[in-house]
């Protein structure tokens, strides 16, 4: 321990102590001068303690304490660590008095205008970089075990101001004390002890646990005859209800509380005389007190009958209760037995509802599985620093109980704070097991994790719906929906040394703004941040190497994103990222392909490249996208793309290069503002859907299909807005694969010729055609104009061979079909239409030589009283002439 020169008083101190002060040193003292304008490795600092003006030296007057430097002490500088200096000293300084030299390597951080941030002793500042006042203080004979001082400057002189004030606790008795724990029990309770800030007069704020422990090492024999002193350093504040807990070595314990609030000032001790404190040897005992009005299912009132009647196994091995007695007055019930209690057992005291506070044994050292579950008015327990494992499920549902200091417990099982009230919950070094959901749920405000351990379970703080602030200072991984739906969390600090963040750790935390990925970071799990919508920037660690399926998704207020050059696969990650307008890609020999649905409904997203690396565009990777022109790079050699890469983009114009071979299967799909599309010399397939739903896109000119193209997919140009056929498709030697080829465009008249073949469904649910003429084909497939419920007319041509099934079904305005071919009758494929209720038939017109042979042929026959001669005057006639209700 360091090594310090105090003087203690031993009495009251009295207001009029405030008068004797020190004189205010000069705390602006040169350094040495051959070190005055060096910046070397070693790096030299002037410390003083402050004067009496600022309220912080400590006097030498006897009554209060005053900081002398001793040999060995160290202070800690934004992170380093300098020790006194006690050779070569200016006359004044070194060990002995309050003027020190403090030397060691150069504080990192800072590289110009530099702000040194010291604190004293050193082990204030943890090893993750933060101050802490210890949850648990050591003894120390005659001496506080540290008082805790800063200084603040932007040069290399600091001036030390106290933070805390002292308590004295002098007792006399017979006993010797193991331990003191001091809490405040008032109604708005101050923290004693963890993380801390400083106010600008260097007072501490405390957002640490609700109180501090002075631990020894050894017990401490007390005297009859005279005082021993213990010191405890707590912040400065008036504490409302100072509850004093004295542990004796042999387990009994001394439990006293103010009545009135004690007031700590800054640099001062405040002493309190115990003499002959009555010590209780209770580890046999259990207290509880209980509500008003509650009567058991025996009828006897007020008594709690715990598990099992008078099976007393769950306090410990071989117990028997002695006795259970109840006081009505008092509503106090105590539990005897007939040894020291251990543990609290399976299902102890589950569902208790009407129990107010409990009182346990210091010998207990776990408390077991659902011991205080659904005890939903319990509001109390004493929490011995003897407990080191909580069962599962042990204060499950007991909603107005708070989470008391855990920094003694080493094991706690599964939501075993579910549901219960917390203010900050600090995870400290001793935790070696934390179950799944251990405070999901609660109210808990603050997060503080010191300590990672290996074994952490999943969705541990699930729910916290007032969480607002993290801070993660060691570990490697954050566990699978650690945080997962906090949505009031605002700010979140994470170790650098965390490698994982594991999948949905972050979900729907709606009020999360920004956070700072860990140095080291090397893989973000799926769903990790999903649905946190206030997300507005994230920078990703040049260590990542992979982003999780929908990771980031739906995180609409995430405006730019540089990808990491080891990152290879990040599907869905961005999806519907509503405000994401820059996406910047890695030139990177390890980054090869951009992943299925990457950025898929991204609406805002306008401005990336395609870099020469990539290989591979996945499915929908930039979906409705705001592009109004193909990303940069799109459309160079080398890189291939699956269905629906750049779907619903609001991209009006395409130009496909020369090199291409085929325009890949959806890869204008839904592009509704699409109206002009150059095809380069080298397509020749165009992919199936390849512009579907192109509703601006027309035929004629604005897509002319060239002489190479001899390949059209299904659905190719299906629900477009196609009011003629594009230039250059009415030639022979066109494959058409599929079907739907040009199902659903508002034509409203066609001409095809020279086709090879009509494909199947070809013209399906054109609703607004109403003639077609097919001249120069030999044979059309079924269901080609299927559905077009506003045709009228179909003239087939002279070369006319075969006609597919089912061809006109739904065409329920259809009244004529012309078939001109003279040398011979057109093959039919079963029915020429299936049956319309209520409509016409259509009549039939062929030529006059083969009238007799089409009302003869087996496929036509059925159809005879319809057929008419061609040749022999008008084509059509009156509706009359038609057979209303026709059902072929």
């Amino acid at each position: 321990m360091i090594k310090r020169l105090l003087y203690a008083a031993a009495i009251v101190i009295a207001a009029a102590a405030c008068s004797k002060q020190v004189p205010p040193e000069n705390t602006d003292q040169p350094l040495p001068p051959e070190k005055e304008n060096e910046a070397p490795e070693t790096a030299v600092f002037t410390a003083v303690t402050e004067g009496a003006s600022s309220k912080t030296v400590l006097a030498e007057d006897g009554e209060v304490f005053h900081v002398l430097w001793a040999d060995g002490d160290r202070i800690d500088i934004n992170g380093t660590t300098l020790t006194l200096s006690t050779e070569s000293l200016p006359a004044g300084y070194g060990p002995g008095t309050s003027k020190g030299l403090f030397t060691g390597s150069n504080p990192s951080g800072y590289s110009t205008s530099p702000v040194y941030k010291a604190v004293y002793p050193s082990t204030l500042r943890d090893k993750y970089g933060y101050y802490n006042l210890p949850a648990e203080q050591s003894y120390t004979p005659g001496s506080p075990a540290g008082f805790p001082m800063y200084a603040e400057s932007d040069g290399q002189s600091l001036s030390f101001k106290n933070l805390c004030g002292i308590i004295q606790l002098n007792i006399k008795g017979e006993k010797s004390v193991r331990s003191i724990a001091l809490a405040d029990k008032g109604p708005s309770p101050l923290p004693m002890s963890g993380r801390f800030n400083v106010s600008g007069d260097a007072a501490v704020i405390s957002t640490g646990t609700d109180g501090t422990s002075l631990i020894c090492s050894t017990p401490v024999a007390l005297s009859t005859e005279s005082f021993t002193s213990f010191f405890i350093t707590v912040p400065a504040g008036t504490y409302g209800k100072l509850q004093i807990i004295i542990e004796a070595s042999d387990d009994s314990m001394c439990t006293l509380s103010s009545k009135n609030a004690i007031t700590v000032e800054r640099s001062k001790v405040t002493t309190i005389n115990l003499s002959s404190p009555t010590f209780k040897d209770d580890s046999d005992k259990i207290t509880y007190v209980m509500y008003d009005g509650y009567t058991d299912s025996t009828g006897n009132t007020g008594t709690y009958q715990y598990p099992g009647g008078a099976d007393a196994s769950v306090f410990g091995d071989g117990l028997t209760v002695s006795s259970h007695t109840y006081d009505s007055a008092t509503k106090t019930g105590v539990i005897t037995l007939s040894g020291k209690v251990t543990r609290i057992g399976y299902y102890a005291f589950r569902g208790a509802s009407y129990i107010k506070s409990i009182t346990i044994p210091n010998t207990v050292t776990s408390i077991g599985e659902r011991a205080f579950g659904e005890c939903g008015r319990l509001e109390s327990l004493n929490f011995p620093r003897s407990v080191t494992t909580i069962g599962a499920n042990a204060f499950v549902n007991d909603y107005e109980f708070t989470v008391p200091d855990l920094s003694h417990v080493t094991s706690i099982g599964e939501a075993a704070f579910q549901s219960v009230k917390a203010g900050t919950i600090v995870i400290g070094e001793n935790i070696t097991s934390l179950g799944n959901q251990v405070f999901q749920h609660g109210s808990v405000e603050e997060v503080i994790i010191n300590h990672m351990p290996a074994s952490m379970g999943t969705s541990v703080f699930h729910n916290c719906d007032k969480l607002t602030t993290v801070e993660i200072n060691d570990g490697t991984s954050i566990p699978n929906y650690t945080f997962d739906n906090c949505d009031k969390l605002e700010s979140v600090n994470l170790f650098d040394g965390i490698t994982a963040i594991g999948e949905g750790a972050f979900q729907s935390c709606k009020a999360l703004e920004s956070i700072t990925l860990p140095a080291n970071l090397q893989t973000i799990g799926k769903n990790a941040f999903k649905y946190c919508n206030s997300l507005a920037s994230i920078v990703f660690p040049e260590s990542l190497t992979s982003i999780g399926q929908e990771s980031f998704e739906s995180c609409t207020s995430l405006t730019a994103v540089s990808i990491p050059g080891n990152v290879t696969y990040f599907y869905r990650a961005f999806r519907s990222c509503t405000s994401l307008q820059s996406v910047v890609f890695p030139v990177s020999s390890t980054f090869t392909k951009i992943a299925n649905s990457a950025f898929d409904g991204c609406t805002n997203l306008t401005t990336t490249s395609i870099p020469a690396n990539v290989t591979k565009i996945e499915q929908a990777a930039f979906r409705n996208c705001g592009f109004t022109q193909l990303p940069e790079g799109w459309d160079r050699a080398g890189i291939s793309y699956d269905s629906a890469p750049f779907e619903g983009c609001p991209v009006t114009s395409i130009t496909f290069p020369d090199h291409w071979t085929t325009v890949p299967a959806s890869f204008c799909i839904h592009m509704a503002q699409l109206s002009e599309v150059h095809l380069g010399t080298g397509v020749t397939c165009l992919g199936g859907s390849a512009f579907r739903y192109c509703t601006s896109l027309n035929g004629g000119t604005n897509i002319i299909i060239p002489s190479q193209v001899n390949r059209i997919e299904g659905q190719c140009f299906a629900n477009c807005g196609f009011t003629i056929l594009p230039e250059g498709i009415n030639r022979k030697g066109i494959v058409f694969t599929g079907s739907e080829v040009f199902m659903s465009n508002p034509f409203t008249s066609l001409e095809i010729i020279d086709w090879d073949t009509i494909p199947t469904y070809c013209f399906r649910n054109c609703s607004q055609l109403t003639g077609v003429v097919i001249d120069g084909v030999e044979s059309t497939a079924g269901g080609i104009l299927i559905e077009c419920s506003a045709l009228q007319q179909v003239d087939f041509g002279d070369d006319i061979t075969s006609i597919g099934y089912d061809c006109f079904n739904g065409d329920s305005a259809l009244m004529t079909i012309i078939i001109r071919n003279t040398a011979a009758v057109a093959s039919l494929s079963t029915r020429l239409r299936a049956g319309i209720p209520g409509a016409p038939m259509p009549l039939i017109y062929v030529p006059s030589a083969l009238l007799d042979s089409y009302k003869a042929a087996a496929s036509w026959s059925q159809y005879a009283d319809y057929i008419h001669p061609l040749d022999g005057g008008a084509v059509g006639g009156n509706i009359e002439d038609y057979n209303n209700g026709g059902n072929l």
